[in-house]
């Protein structure tokens, strides 16, 4: 999860409402906050966190080589796409998750490394 100062508290509350509903259909999560570095990383249980921690600059790299490096079925990550593309290439499906974004360059970018599904402002 992008935690980045560009992401706003309402993207933070649409991503944990989605992360919840993956959640309450069987999927075990693991969380990561991150924005220019993995921040945190926590099992999810159904409870949204009070407060996240990061909010400063963005780089996807470092939750791809750490999904990597563990054996997750795949990665979704939940982001508003304002950083170049990934260096790293996933060794497992990605979804990006992007939220309020312009379709354009960053969205073409990140469809190199997986799926990209915009997700409205609601």
């Amino acid at each position: 999860m992008d935690t980045s100062a560009s992401v706003e508290n309402k993207q933070l509350s649409t991503f944990f409402e989605e992360i919840g509903h993956i959640w309450r259909a069987g999927a075990e999560i693991t969380v990561q906050e991150c924005d220019t570095e993995i921040k945190q990383t926590y099992p999810y249980k159904g409870i949204t966190p009070d407060n996240v921690y990061g909010r400063g600059g963005t780089d996807f790299n470092a939750p791809i080589a750490y999904a990597n490096q563990h054996k997750f079925d795949a990665l979704i990550y939940f982001t508003d796409g304002g950083a170049p593309a990934p260096e790293i290439s996933p060794r497992i499906p990605l979804l990006w998750l992007l939220h309020s974004a312009e379709p354009g360059h960053t969205f073409n970018e990140l469809r190199r490394s997986g799926r990209v599904i915009p997700m409205s402002a609601s």
